[in-house]
């Protein structure tokens, strides 16, 4: 992926998810980063409604749906 961001700016989500799309490997770090907090929250209350999937199956499911 290139890196395209610069570091000392800050980036609205439409921003990021855009540089995302076009393969910025630092956008993607950052919308996960801000978002993880929340993902991880969610997913944990759906953790136990399937015995199959792991916590971590749920966060990679809503890190997908984020972007």
């Amino acid at each position: 992926m290139q890196r395209i961001i610069n570091h000392g700016e800050n980036y609205d989500d439409a921003t990021l998810i855009t540089l995302v799309k076009n393969n910025d490997s630092d956008a993607f770090e950052l919308i996960c980063a801000r978002y993880m907090g929340l993902i991880s929250n969610i997913a944990s209350k759906y953790r136990y409604c399937a015995e199959s999937y792991e916590l971590q199956d749920f966060i990679q499911e809503g890190l997908i749906g984020l972007l």
